[in-house]
């Protein structure tokens, strides 16, 4: 999923596109990647307790941990919609949002997002970052200016 959702600043390769370089099965160029393809960390294979069912390749949502904050996206397969509120997600983002990280839910470019926070002190960290979000969101239309939205920073 992470070489369709996310945005390659180093290639023309914008979000919710396939990356030139998918073969179906991984990364073409994986020993030579981009250094934003070398610095992502999916969820899943961060979280050693995670199963494999949480691939997200198998369920259809792809977790992140956006850069210098706690909180937690959570992007969804477009093809598969509804899959984060799977019998095998739902437990998982519910453990996030209880151990502190308000999740966004992203599912496609066009949807609004979904927010799933514990209590009212998590509003004005989702607020802040999706003002981020929709800051980065307006610099990448600006020519010659790349930055990935879920890595944090603008280039």
């Amino acid at each position: 999923m992470c070489c369709f959702t996310t945005h390659v600043s180093e290639l023309p390769k914008p979000s919710w596109t396939i990356c030139p370089h998918c073969t179906g099965f991984g990364c073409g160029i994986y020993p030579t990647r981009p250094a934003s393809c070398r610095a992502f960390e999916c969820g899943w294979y961060r979280d050693p307790a995670a199963p494999d069912d949480l691939r997200p390749d198998r369920c259809g949502v792809m977790i992140e941990v956006l850069d210098g904050t706690h909180v937690v996206m959570a992007v969804v397969d477009p093809q598969r919609p509804s899959a984060w509120k799977s019998d095998i997600v739902t437990p998982w983002l519910r453990r996030l949002v209880d151990a502190g990280h308000p999740v966004i839910v992203r599912a496609g470019p066009e949807p609004p997002p979904c927010f799933l926070i514990r209590d009212t002190q998590d509003i004005s960290a989702v607020e802040a970052t999706m003002k981020w979000l929709d800051t980065l969101a307006k610099k990448a239309a600006e020519p010659g200016v790349c930055q990935s939205l879920l890595h944090g920073g603008v280039a």
